[in-house]
C-alpha cells in the first residue's frame, strides 16, 4: 500500500493518508455535512432564524425541535445552522478577498521589489499584526456599520434596489471588510519568504547571468 501511495502526488499521498485514519475520516465527513446544511439552511432548516414558538420555550429535544428551543422559543437545531451559514460566508470571503488577493499580490510584491517596497508593506503588516484582531475586528465593525448602513438606505431610496439591509448583505459586508484587514499579513509574509527564497534559487541567478 505504502509502495502504491509513493509513486503518487502529494496530494494522493496525503488522502491516503487520511483514508486510514477512520477518527479523521469521520470527524472530516461530520464536519463538511454540517458545512453543507448551513449553506443550505433555507432549505433545510426546520424553522427560520428568529421564528418564535411561545408555546415551547426552554423545550427539551422533541421530534419537533430536536435540539430544543432557547429562552424566546427559537428553534435551536436551526440556529445552529443559520449561524453556520453566516459563518462559511464570511470565512469565504475573508479567504478569497484578504488571504488570496490582497495577501498573495502583496507577498509577492513585497518579495519581487525589496527594498522600500517591502519594508513599507511588511512595517504596514507588522502593524495590523500588533494590535489584538478581535478588539480592532469589533471596533471596525462598530463604526463603519452605522455608515455603511447609511449609505446603502441611499441606495435603496434612490434606486430600485430594495431589501439590501433586510437581507444582511450590508451586515456581511461590514464584518468582512473588518476581518479582511487582518488577514491578509500571515498570507504576505509567506509569500514573500518563497518569493525570497526562489530569487536566490541557482537557476534564477544563472538566468539573470545570461541576461534573462
Amino acid at each position: 500500500m505504502d509502495t502504491y501511495i509513493s509513486g503518487k502526488g502529494h496530494l494522493s499521498r496525503a488522502f491516503g493518508r487520511l483514508w486510514r485514519k477512520k477518527l479523521a475520516v469521520i470527524s472530516l465527513t461530520v464536519i463538511t455535512a454540517i458545512y453543507v446544511m448551513g449553506l443550505l439552511a433555507p432549505w433545510v432548516a426546520p424553522y427560520g432564524y428568529n421564528e418564535q414558538d411561545y408555546e415551547s420555550i426552554r423545550e427539551a429535544p422533541t421530534l419537533e425541535h430536536i435540539a430544543g428551543t432557547d429562552l424566546k422559543g427559537r428553534d435551536v437545531f436551526s440556529r445552529v445552522l443559520w449561524g453556520v451559514q453566516n459563518t462559511v460566508i464570511i470565512t469565504l470571503v475573508t479567504i478569497l478577498t484578504g488571504g488570496l488577493l490582497i495577501g498573495v499580490s502583496l507577498g509577492l510584491i513585497s518579495g519581487y521589489y525589496g527594498g522600500r517596497v517591502d519594508s513599507v508593506i511588511m512595517r504596514i503588516g507588522e502593524l495590523f499584526a500588533s494590535f489584538p484582531d478581535i478588539l480592532l475586528v469589533i471596533l471596525l465593525a462598530a463604526t463603519l456599520r452605522p455608515r455603511i448602513i447609511d449609505a446603502v438606505r441611499w441606495i435603496e431610496d434612490n434606486t430600485w434596489l430594495d431589501g439590501i439591509v433586510k437581507s444582511g448583505i450590508a451586515d456581511y459586508f461590514v464584518i468582512s471588510i473588518a476581518l479582511v484587514s487582518f488577514s491578509w499579513v500571515g498570507m504576505a509574509r509567506l509569500v514573500r519568504g518563497q518569493v525570497l527564497s526562489l530569487k536566490s534559487s541557482q537557476y534564477v541567478e544563472s538566468a539573470q547571468a545570461t541576461g534573462a
